[in-house]
């Protein structure tokens, strides 16, 4: 395994760059998947989801994986510059084990991941009914306050219905004119988002 890693107890978590994935560790965390986000439309999924992970931040209990998150990486043009963006998406934590702060860990490890990788900013994209925006909120992220757009994997341009929320990670000038901007965050030319 590669990359960074932090123990507590028996919770281990670590990144692992995509090339580095085995078989059990994909298989575990499409389990997982399928639990956390079931109510995501098969559809929404292979159209908008397309963006491909740089790796995964995994939380193991014992032998069993405990919640997981995809790391993801880009450049975008943002009022002419070239912008290193990162972002996390998928943040899972097996119902039984909820409210042990496993979530924190493994995007906290993704957004030191992002900073060894680079990236100026990060953005994901959370439901617009605010549930999880206090969460991320304490990860250092804030609602972008506008839409965002993507390319699908149709090669079509949209604005999802989903919140953008960034966060400052090398460059908190970068952060502050990306969240004064009025028009909408435009993500490609890469398809998909996270």
């Amino acid at each position: 395994m590669g990359g960074v890693t932090g123990d507590r107890g028996e919770l281990r978590v670590d990144y692992v760059p995509d090339g580095e994935m085995n078989e059990t560790m994909r298989a575990d965390k499409q389990a997982l998947q399928e639990v956390c986000f079931a109510d995501v439309p098969v559809e929404e999924l292979f159209e908008t989801f397309v963006a491909e992970p740089i790796g995964s931040v995994l939380a193991w209990s014992g032998e069993e994986m405990a919640g997981y998150v995809s790391v993801f990486t880009r450049s975008i043009v943002f009022k002419g510059q070239l912008v290193r963006l990162g972002g996390y998406g998928g943040t899972c934590t097996r119902a039984d084990l909820r409210g042990q702060g496993i979530g924190a860990r493994v995007c906290g490890v993704a957004m030191e991941t992002l900073h060894a990788e680079g990236c100026e900013i990060a953005m994901l994209a959370v439901d617009k009914d605010g549930s999880t925006n206090r969460f991320y909120e304490r990860q250092g992220y804030r609602v972008l306050g506008r839409p965002f757009e993507i390319v699908t994997a149709k090669g079509q341009r949209i604005s999802p219905d989903d919140v953008a929320m960034v966060a400052p990670v090398t460059s908190d000038d970068i952060f502050r004119r990306v969240l004064a901007d009025t028009r909408p965050l435009f993500l490609g030319p890469d398809k998909g988002y996270w």
